[in-house]
């Protein structure tokens, strides 16, 4: 179990990567964010608003 932050927000240990996958999942995220941010707004001093590509907003909102 794992806390994050100030306010105490729990993990359990099943949500951590091990060492050798991290650099992985950074270079995923890397990848994810190249591809489809387009926006980034900066809404408290702690938080930010992230937008996308309108064609990952136009799939969300076709029906399934």
């Amino acid at each position: 179990m794992k806390f994050l932050t100030r306010r105490r927000i729990w993990l359990p240990s099943s949500c951590t990567l091990p060492t050798v996958e991290q650099p992985l999942r950074v270079a995923e995220f890397d990848a994810l964010f190249v591809r489809a941010l387009r926006e980034v707004t900066r809404t408290g001093p702690t938080a930010v608003r992230l937008a996308d590509t309108l064609a990952h907003r136009a799939r969300a909102l076709m029906p399934v």
